[in-house]
């Protein structure tokens, strides 16, 4: 009983520290924030319309998709362009399309690709101040050979994001628990903070897409994201910029401009 109460106890400590380690969630300041969703389409269990009821109802500053087919390529462009003046898309027939639809400026946008698989890169205009934003869509590690394709893939967008000076959110369908050995090293490695401080309670599905931050941001919220089969489609997170970074995320080059 006592080994089993000793490897509850550290198995908890690991979680923990694999995840958001704030207690309390920082309160808002006055320094610019931004919502952030990220959804999988392919998980969606409703129809087209029902996309978005949730949309409205969340009310994201940007959202991020993946697994963007032709069909609701059209849908989402028809209908989502009045409210997201900015987006970046890459249409695909298999898992890997993505877009970026964004109610601020894209000041740069750019495809990564690991083999055939893209990731999708954007510098978002925050009121001053940018945020680079990184969706990507990671395949499971099923097998040897998988699984030293998805350490190959994070290695990619490990570099990629280590040459960002500013802000980061490092969002997608990673494939894996937030407390994989993979993903704690690219954590590590990346130097970024988790959002989720646990996993879903009375779930037995465990969450595969995260959305993770450099430390000049803070997480103010987070939650998951259900259609109306309570099916988990995807995350939001709202962040915002340290009151002590000062302007910390403004290139020297962007620092005198207006947006």
């Amino acid at each position: 009983m006592f080994s089993s109460f000793a490897c509850s106890a550290i198995l908890c400590l690991f979680l923990k520290q694999a995840s958001n380690t704030n207690i309390v969630l920082p309160a808002s300041n006055n320094l610019p924030s931004v919502t952030v969703a990220h959804i999988n389409l392919g998980s969606i269990t409703d129809n087209y319309d029902s996309l978005l009821s949730i949309i409205n109802i969340i009310e994201p500053d940007i959202l991020s998709l993946q697994e963007l087919t032709p069909d609701w390529n059209l849908f989402l462009h028809k209908n989502l362009t009045d409210a997201f003046s900015n987006s970046e898309n890459n249409v695909r027939i298999d898992p890997y399309g993505m877009a970026l639809y964004s109610k601020y400026p894209l000041a740069e946008t750019k495809m990564i690709y690991y083999n055939e698989i893209p990731n999708l890169k954007a510098d978002i205009l925050l009121d001053g101040y940018v945020i680079s934003v990184m969706s990507s869509y990671v395949l499971p590690p099923f097998g040897p050979a998988a699984l030293n394709n998805t350490k190959d893939h994070l290695k990619t967008i490990e570099s990629e994001i280590n040459l960002i000076d500013n802000a980061i959110l490092s969002m997608g369908d990673f494939n894996m628990v937030y407390w994989a050995n993979e993903i704690s090293q690219f954590r590590s490695k990346t130097e970024l903070l988790n959002s989720r401080r646990e996993a879903p309670v009375g779930s037995l599905k465990m969450p595969y897409d995260h959305i993770f931050y450099s430390d000049d941001l803070e997480c103010t919220s987070f939650q998951e994201i259900k259609d109306s089969n309570q099916s988990h489609i995807g995350i939001i997170g709202t962040y915002q910029f340290k009151t002590e970074t000062g302007d910390l995320g403004m290139p020297s080059s962007l620092s005198n401009m207006n947006f």
